[in-house]
């Protein structure tokens, strides 16, 4: 009979393992995908956008064109 009662703990000893995870998870406030849930406080109400930069045309003279051909910038994200 000890043997069986030895059995049946390495059986559930794993899932015991993991119930405390998730719950060590949940108390940090993270999801189960590891990331933390949205709150209202995370989102502002205006996108965080980077200034205009002149990046794109920099790039855009240091191409090399065949003659007739030409390259316009018409988005630069």
């Amino acid at each position: 009979m000890p043997r069986l009662s030895l059995l049946r703990l390495a059986a559930f000893l794993p899932l015991a393992l993991c119930a405390a995870d998730i719950a060590a998870v949940k108390e940090a406030g993270v999801g189960t995908n590891g990331f933390r849930s949205l709150v209202a406080a995370d989102r502002t109400t205006a996108p965080l956008l980077a200034p205009a930069s002149g990046e794109g045309e920099a790039r855009i003279k240091q191409f090399k064109l065949l003659p007739g051909m030409k390259v316009e910038l018409w988005a630069a994200e």
